[in-house]
């Protein structure tokens, strides 16, 4: 009988250690997908218009007064000016962002695109 119950005992605890594993590892999954990638702000002639997770694919046009706009396009994580009405298109040409601090600026057209809460970019150092 005293064996049965240790056999139980172990059995119990056992998978008590299990579930707790599995709960950690989906909580963990989960938070990474919501907070890792970060969001894209929107600020337009000084104010926000918008913010944008970057995990999850999108395409936003971003209208303004005097008939200009910006493509936003995030994918993969990503954020980027896909296409552009100012003349110099610097925005367009500028790579796509994802990391901390990063942005993205289209003077003509008074707009900024910066990410926030993602990981750090990384800095880029000489090494002796």
């Amino acid at each position: 009988m005293e064996k049965v119950m240790k056999k139980r005992t172990l059995v119990f605890a056992l998978l008590l250690l299990l579930l707790s594993a599995v709960s950690y590892a989906a909580v963990t999954i989960y938070q990474n997908q919501t907070t890792e990638k970060g969001i894209a702000v929107v600020i337009a002639e000084g104010v926000e218009i918008g913010r944008y997770p970057l995990n999850r694919d999108r395409e936003e046009m971003l209208k303004y007064e005097n008939g200009g706009y910006n493509i936003l396009t995030i994918q993969h994580g990503e954020a980027q000016i896909t296409e552009a009405s100012c003349p110099d298109k610097i925005c367009v040409y500028h790579r796509p962002i994802s990391k901390n601090g990063q942005s993205i600026v289209c003077l003509p057209n008074e707009l900024i695109i910066e990410i926030q809460n993602a990981p750090q970019a990384e800095i880029d150092a000489v090494t002796n």
